[in-house]
């Protein structure tokens, strides 16, 4: 599936048994790693804690993870 995925998207995943959980399970491993984190911190700073981060914060700073999750869910239905 991880192999599938990749060729299909461009999005890297790693098998679940890779870290551990028994191959029969199926589970998968997710890293959502490609942004400027400290960029994205920075802008956060003045957003009270209590505040929930809304779709345009994470789209202006974390576009490309916003990209790899919508084409694994696609991927996934088989859109």
């Amino acid at each position: 599936m991880c192999e599938q995925l990749l060729e299909d998207t461009g999005i890297a995943i790693l098998p679940g048994c890779d870290f551990g959980r028994p191959p029969e399970e199926l589970t998968a491993r997710l890293a959502y790693v490609d942004f400027d984190g400290a960029q994205a911190l920075a802008a956060s700073e003045p957003i009270p804690l209590h505040t929930e981060l809304d779709d345009g914060f994470v789209h202006n700073y974390c576009e490309r993870v916003v990209t790899a999750v919508d084409r694994v869910c696609n991927w996934a239905v088989g859109d």
